[in-house]
């Protein structure tokens, strides 16, 4: 543990070697080094995994908590987390992964057993989440919260692989009945209701044939372009909308509830950030989550709206334009300078 950390350093080999026998004398055990690199045991890291095949949103939480109330680093944990993953996924790829993946044959034997629990797709899902995760880490004071919405994104995964592999084996299996003349085609005749006479007494000219009442043909709803709200209905709808996001995509959700409404123009529903929010901002205006929110706001006010983010705490310019007005404009001076002859001096400190 202490080599792979140093990454083939000697010199970090030593140094924190020397930090573990200042910590735990002159014996040093796995759960020392563990506590001063700020790193999990293997069992944890097992544990954690089984929270993920299960889908136990709950469990993987609570194991989140357990970690950082023990003062273990958020970081250092997502990549463990994320390097369990990899062997899981060369213990089941590989026969013989011995040499892939540095750990003895019992360890090597229970990674195969979780690797067949999670399924190959799954085990690359999970790793480019947290992948992904350990890399936006690098940029923001909270890392804790990037990674609790890995864990809630993962838990709600579902197996695509079979689902598709389901789907596409009842398309290949109706092919090839409608090829071999299995499937035929059943059109059933319906009975066109003939219009009643106005008269019940009278009866229809000889020869006349009775026409048929066709049924109506349903509307069809066109989407009402944009422009067809204001600020105050959006704003009435907006709650509506955030719960519909959450229900979408929760880290989106996370991102969007610091922005403000600020304005509607025709198609173009402005949201507006504080600076301290900039990267919330960010987050909104990338392409999936961007196109998420203007569907969940065609969903819930049937327009096609289009979102734009901007900063609402920046200077404006109506202060320096009312600063640039000059003093010759104002009435009551333009007066006594017409009364008394005189001239408007600036005075400068």
């Amino acid at each position: 543990l202490i080599a792979k950390t140093a990454e083939g350093g000697m010199r970090d080999a030593l140094s924190i070697f020397d930090q573990c026998i200042a910590f735990g004398g002159h014996k040093v055990t796995m759960d020392e080094v563990n506590a001063v690199l700020g790193t999990v045991n293997r069992e944890f890291l097992f544990r954690m995994a089984d929270c993920l095949a299960g889908r136990d949103t709950t469990a993987g939480l609570s194991l989140i908590q357990e970690l950082v109330n023990q003062g273990k680093d958020v970081r250092q944990f997502t990549k463990d987390l994320t390097e369990h993953f990899r062997n899981l996924l060369m213990a089941d790829v590989c026969r013989d992964a011995g040499e892939l993946v540095p750990v003895g044959e019992q360890t090597l034997k229970e990674m195969r057993e979780q690797a067949a629990g999670f399924g190959r797709n799954n085990i690359i899902k999970t790793i480019e989440q947290l992948s992904a995760a350990e890399k936006e880490m690098k940029w923001t004071s909270q890392p804790r919260l990037l990674l609790e919405l890995a864990i809630i994104r993962n838990t709600g995964l579902t197996d695509d692989a079979a689902s598709i592999a389901e789907l596409a084996g009842r398309i290949t299996a109706l092919e090839q009945a409608l090829a071999g003349g299995a499937v035929k085609r059943v059109v059933t005749e319906r009975t066109i209701p003939v219009a009643a006479s106005t008269n019940a007494g009278s009866s229809s000219p000889a020869g006349s044939e009775a026409k048929p009442s066709l049924p109506a043909e349903p509307e069809k709803k066109e989407d009402r372009p944009g422009g067809c709200v204001d600020v105050e209905s959006v704003k009435k709808s907006w709650p509506k909308v955030l719960e519909k996001i959450k229900k979408v995509k929760i880290s989106c959700h996370a991102f969007l509830i610091e922005g403000k409404l600020v304005s509607v123009d025709g198609d173009v529903v402005n949201l507006g950030f504080t600076e301290q929010y900039a990267f919330h901002k960010d987050k909104v205006e990338q392409q999936e989550n961007r196109q998420a929110i203007e569907k969940v706001l065609k969903e819930v006010t049937g327009c096609n709206l289009r979102l734009k983010c901007k900063f609402t705490d920046r200077p404006g310019t109506a202060q320096k334009q009312a600063d640039q007005t000059l003093p010759e404009d104002d009435p009551l001076i333009k007066g006594a300078i017409q009364l008394f002859g005189g001239e408007v001096i600036e005075i400068k400190d």
